[in-house]
């Protein structure tokens, strides 16, 4: 160390030079940091100020427990130098307020916000985990439906966001935050997003706001008065990225990014990443369109797309009479027509069986005709006869076992359920059909007609046999599920019944861990000194 005024040398622990009597300015210890001090001081009797989490260009963030209500917490702060600044200021301020506005589960929730001591400040929810930029960084790409899962659930938020007028304009993996044990995923940082009703405006036109990467070509132009489709295209370089490990356009430099942008369109996601479902495929493909008008209208109906209601919202009175009709009543009609005809073969001058032969008959000739108008009234209301006849035979809401896949309801994920859990479904549902169509009728008319007694003995021991079949295929379906959603035996067994065109079910956590192949983490009681925190990070904040 030197004497700034005489130039000499001096000892590290020094007040005064020795030559000239000079004062040495003190020199902040490497690890001091002056505004974590002046926040401790200005409100350490609320909040015990442990660790920086991140530091940007709007401020820095820190991890704090706040001591009246026993939580950890993230307070973001505004440096003194830059609250002087009235723009920043408001900036500041507006995004407090916006956030305040937000309640939703997958937004980080604001709590308050103050000034004091010439600092400017709010308090958040505190995310337990890491961004999912640090996790795109150390996994690469991410298993389809864990990429849907997330995808979906930032649909969620941008509608209930955009719904009240706000608009991100900086959806980026660095402001998605992924909880550790739940792995939900919490979008974050309205640092520079648009209220509707804004009191003054703090941008112009031509002026570039947002991350270069992952901006639209409405905001790479710098157009003031882009929308809520501009959130679903970075939305969709994103989720681009999470299924593939890259983005639809990385140049070397910013300017290239943008200057691609605006000129080129990504490369089709399909040919960039094997193996991707076809519906997630063209969803995001829908979402990186240059023109706002070709993308999605809304997130809600990107969501949709994504993630099917589990009613079929056109499912009308007429189509479920014929899908009733088609899948229910018809094949119980022509089970007990063989049934009856078997009879008849046996004791041929019967005149009961005569008569249920007429009765079926007339049932069956009854639903054709109701069937027939059921589809006349659906060819009315626009529909072709395809489209009718694949409403007739769609998947029906009791269905629990495989069903052709050209019948299946959107977002049906049969295919992707593990083995073991196909394989009990099917063995459950062939017994059932065979209980209810061969096994109870024939014990029924063999005991009725006092005859073939091998043949009720052979049928109670296939039915045994089925069901010692049914219970090792579910017991080894139980053991298969609960070590990866670390449930309980009842828990694991329900989810083996949930049909698999409930996709409220199968495409959320845990369930969806069991379609992608990841396990989520156990469920920790407390935080560990190893365990990886999160982190509103290195981002622009």
């Amino acid at each position: 160390m030197q004497c700034d005024a005489c130039g000499a040398l001096l000892p590290a622990e020094a007040r005064f030079c020795l030559s000239c009597g000079t004062r040495v300015p003190s020199v902040p210890a490497p690890d001091s940091d002056p505004l974590l001090e002046a926040l401790t001081k200005a409100i350490g009797f609320q909040y015990r100020i442990e660790r920086l989490l991140g530091r940007g260009g709007m401020g820095a963030v820190y991890l704090a427990h706040e001591l009246a209500l026993d939580r950890d917490v993230a307070i973001k702060v505004l440096p003194p130098e830059q609250a002087e600044t009235p723009q920043a200021r408001e900036r500041f301020r507006r995004e407090a307020r916006t956030a305040a506005r937000l309640s939703h589960p997958n937004i980080v929730p604001l709590h308050t916000f103050g000034e004091v001591s010439g600092l400017v400040y709010f308090v958040m929810g505190y995310v337990a985990g890491e961004s999912l930029a640090s996790r795109l960084k150390r996994e690469g790409a991410l298993p389809s439906e864990e990429a849907r899962r997330i995808f979906v659930a930032m649909c969620e938020a941008l509608d209930y966001a955009h719904r009240r007028g706000i608009v991100h304009r900086d959806i980026k993996p660095d402001n998605i935050l992924i909880e550790t044990g739940s792995g939900t995923p919490l979008l974050t940082d309205f640092g520079i997003a648009k209220p509707a009703l804004a009191e003054t405006q703090l941008t112009t036109a031509g002026q570039l706001i947002g991350t270069p990467h992952y901006m639209s070509p409405e905001q790479a132009r710098g157009q003031g008065d882009i929308d809520a489709r501009s959130d679903l295209y970075s939305l969709g370089v994103v989720a681009y990225e999470m299924v593939s490990g890259r983005r639809p356009f990385d140049a070397n430099s910013a300017l290239d990014t943008l200057t691609q942008r605006l000129t080129r369109d990504p490369k089709p996601l399909g040919s960039a990443a094997a193996g991707v479902p076809s519906d997630l495929a063209m969803a995001i493909d829908r979402c990186l369109q240059r023109n706002p008008a070709k993308r999605w209208p809304d997130a809600k109906s990107l969501r949709e797309a994504l993630m099917p209601s589990d009613e079929e919202a056109d499912f009308s009175p007429p189509a479920r009479v014929a899908n009733t009709i088609a899948t229910a009543l018809l094949p119980l009609a022509v089970v007990a027509f063989a049934h009856v005809r078997l009879i008849a073969a046996l004791n041929p001058d019967s005149g009961v069986v005569k008569k249920l032969t007429a009765v079926l008959a007339g049932a069956a000739i009854a639903m054709v005709l109701v069937s027939v108008v059921m589809a006349v009234r659906l060819r009315l209301q626009g529909l072709d006869w395809k489209s009718v006849l694949m409403k007739a035979l769609q998947q029906p809401g009791w269905s629990r076992s495989w069903y052709p896949r050209a019948f299946r309801r959107r977002g049906d994920v049969w295919d992707l359920l593990p083995r073991r859990l196909r394989q009990y479904r099917v063995a459950k549902g062939l017994l059932l059909a065979y209980v209810w169509s061969v096994f109870i009728p024939l014990q029924l008319w063999t005991m009725w007609l006092g005859q073939l007694p091998t043949l009720r003995q052979l049928l109670l021991a296939v039915t045994c046999a089925g069901i010692a079949l049914m219970l090792g295929l579910r017991r080894r379906a139980v053991a298969h599920v609960q070590p990866k959603l670390h449930v309980n035996a009842a828990a694991a067994a329900a989810l083996l019944n949930t049909p698999t065109w409930r996709v409220s079910t199968w495409r959320r956590p845990p369930a969806s861990s069991l379609l992608s192949g990841q396990s989520p983490a156990p469920p920790r009681a407390g935080r560990g000194p190893d365990e990886a925190q999160t982190t509103l990070g290195d981002r622009s904040l």
